[in-house]
Formats: structure tokens, sequence, C-alpha cells
């Protein structure tokens, strides 16, 4: 079957083994050009997406504690304040927390 390989000069054995092994070479380049390019575009997707999702979410968070600091504050304060100027003081601000993490989880989706 390969007897024609056999009664080749070695010349031409070497030369065949070359381009064999360039021609493998290139496959194998191409390969890793595309996992490459695919990898890539899925890095970048992550850091766009999921970097702009997790920063919404860091952004709720912290509204969200925002919002529990203004809402201890006025159970604390309200008696010495007067529950009018509380209310205006603190009450106001937690409903802002509310609607900037309301609006953050709108962004999410």
């Amino acid at each position: 079957m390969f007897n024609w390989f056999n009664n080749l000069k070695i010349r031409n054995k070497l030369i065949i083994v070359g381009l064999v092994m360039i021609s493998l070479s290139l496959v194998i380049s191409f390969i890793a050009f595309l996992n490459q390019t695919q990898m890539q575009t899925i890095v970048s997707k992550v850091i766009n997406v999921d970097g702009r999702i997790a920063q919404l979410n860091l952004q709720s968070q912290i509204a969200m504690l925002m919002a529990r600091r203004n809402e201890k504050d006025y159970l604390l304060r309200y008696k010495q304040l007067g529950f009018e100027q509380a209310r205006a003081q603190y009450v106001a601000q937690v409903q802002t927390q509310i609607l900037a993490i309301s609006t953050y989880l709108l962004m999410v989706q």
C-alpha cells in the first residue's frame, strides 16, 4: 500500500514529511485563532453585560442599606424631632432610595 513511499528518494521523503508538518501546524494555528476569537467574544460579553449587572446589583445594595439607615434614624429620632419634621427628613430619603432600587432592578431586566 505504501510501496510508492518506500521507493522515493530520502530527499523527497523529507520534503513530504516537512509539508505534512507545515500543513498540520497551519491547521492547529487556524483552530487556535478561532478559539481565541470565540474567547474574546465571551470575555467582552462578560465584561460589558455581566459587569454592568454586577454594578447595578452593588448600587441596589448600597441604596437598600441607605434606606434601612434612614428608617432606623427615623425610628430613633421621631420622638425628639417631632413626627412631621422626622417624616419630612427621613421618609423622603427612604422613598428616594426605594425609587433608586426600583430603577436599578428595571435596568437589570
